[in-house]
């Protein structure tokens, strides 16, 4: 009887691993994700997230991911103001932390 549930644990342990580990790859953002939320950031920030050449939109290429969040979300809520980066935040297409986040690892 003993045998019997130890090897029944085991397999719900296994099962349970199993699931654990598909729910992290599902959750777990990819490149094309972050690519279709960039596109429309493409028309000010540029393709490649450089920014302008003078320096008034800023270059998001390589800056940390948390800073991008933090900004984001500073303009979100209307600590920081730029008129087109509130109309930006106000978009459906970012209208969840997931998609911010996503948004971010692309650029970081």
């Amino acid at each position: 009887m003993q045998n019997s549930d130890q090897r029944f644990g085991v397999q719900l342990l296994q099962a349970l691993l199993i699931f654990a580990i598909i729910g992290v790859a599902h959750a777990t953002p990819s490149i094309s994700d972050g690519s279709r939320l960039y596109a429309p950031c493409g028309v000010c920030h540029q393709p490649k997230a450089w920014g302008s050449p003078d320096g008034t939109i800023p270059s998001l290429a390589g800056q940390q991911k948390r800073y991008l969040e933090k900004q984001f979300a500073l303009f979100s809520n209307g600590a920081r103001v730029d008129a087109a980066m509130q109309v930006v935040t106000a978009h459906p297409i970012l209208g969840n932390s997931n998609d911010i986040r996503v948004l971010a690892i692309f650029q970081a």
